[in-house]
Order: C-alpha cells, then structure tokens, then sequence
C-alpha cells in the first residue's frame, strides 16, 4: 500500500469513527437533558400522556406513560393550564416537551388511563 494510500485510509477510518461516537454519544443521551434532546436529530417526536392535579400550573418530574400504559425511562417538565383537567397529552422528543393538550379521562387510551389513576392515588 502506497504511503499516500494508507495515510488517507488512516484519515478516513479516524472521521467514520469520530461520527459513530458522535452518533452513540447522541444515542445515549435521550432523555437527559431537555436542551439537548430539542436539538437531537436521533430523538423522535413521540405522543405521551400525563395527569396532573386539577389545578396545576408548572409541574416538575412528571412520570408519563406511552399509549401502551409503559412508563418513559425518563420524567418530564412542563407548563399546563389550570383549567381543571387533569390529563393531557404532550409531544416530546426526550424529556423535551414540545405541546401540551388538555383531555377528556375518555380521549386517553385505556391502558394508558389506568397506569395514570394508579398514579393518581
């Protein structure tokens, strides 16, 4: 192998490496930090569900649950209104939470709606 041959061999296995613990690196961090997660083209925007107290306004650590009733590896913060509903459905991408929408107990899937009222109580 030529010296110049090798050496952009060398280079080019250095750049597909950097990219792959870049890539891991993204991979590894969903969920940890909103900011990041925001930006993170390896975190995909997914619909979750929540209750709240009736008339909360700023929630912090908030356990959601998928529409299968799993819970997120992760607990989010969000702003909700105080207008006396206490489940909602938000738009994440990680623990970044990009809408929120208030519902009927009746518009949240049903396994879903029971993991939360054993929340609840």
């Amino acid at each position: 192998m030529k010296p110049a041959t090798r050496k952009l061999a060398i280079g080019l296995a250095a750049v597909v490496a950097s990219i792959a613990v870049v890539a891991v690196g993204l991979y590894l961090s969903i969920g940890l930090n909103e900011n990041l997660d925001r930006f993170n083209p390896l975190a995909r925007e997914h619909k979750a569900y929540i209750v709240v107290e009736p008339d909360a306004r700023k929630v912090d650590n908030i356990i959601a649950v998928d529409s299968d009733g799993d819970e997120l590896p992760f607990t989010v913060d969000t702003i909700v209104w105080a207008n006396g509903a206490e489940f909602y459905a938000i738009n994440h991408k990680g623990s970044y939470v990009a809408s929120v929408e208030p519902l009927d107990p009746e518009g949240v899937p049903a396994a879903a709606r029971r993991h939360l009222e054993s929340l609840r109580d």
